[in-house]
């Protein structure tokens, strides 16, 4: 099998098609409670888990200062990875961010005027990357979503749908 990093564009997007036929993942969201009535999720993320990379590296080294501090930075990107919901339902696409204050963004679909994802060498190996929605009133960045790929196909595609 392949590794996802070797493939091509037209592969990762039939990759992305199969895995997701298969019933792909299945992640509780609070999301689904600021949904309307006739309105569905069509693909469903996070925040990627290598983002706790560094605030663990960081907990390492101030160990030996004060173990609450340390305790702290080792938690905090565990909980950054379970709190940052992101969604493509069939109206708008939806982030939420609810670390320490609850931020909700949402973006109607026919307002999107263009989807891009942006990734390095590394974090393509890894699933990670960067999704930018532009619209009229300027531009939305998620950072570090797990399988933005998937992402932006699934925005793109129940854009056109609509």
């Amino acid at each position: 099998m392949r590794s996802v990093c070797s493939m091509g564009a037209k592969d990762k997007m039939r990759y992305i098609e199969n895995e997701m036929a298969d019933g792909g993942r299945a992640i509780p969201f609070s999301l689904t409670a600021v949904l309307g009535v006739n309105e569905e999720i069509q693909y469903e993320t996070r925040r990627h888990w290598a983002t706790a990379i560094p605030w663990l590296v960081a907990a390492l080294l101030l160990s030996r200062a004060t173990n609450a501090v340390s305790l702290f930075l080792a938690l905090l990107p565990f909980f950054q990875v379970k709190t940052y919901e992101y969604a493509v339902t069939n109206e708008r696409i939806l982030a939420r961010e609810t670390l320490f204050r609850k931020n909700e963004t949402s973006i109607p679909l026919d307002e999107v005027a263009d989807i891009s994802v942006r990734k390095t060498p590394l974090s393509a190996c890894l699933g990670i990357g960067t999704v930018v929605v532009s619209t009229a009133r300027g531009v939305v960045v998620f950072r570090a979503i797990e399988d933005p790929d998937a992402f932006a196909f699934y925005a793109h595609k129940t854009r056109v749908a609509q």
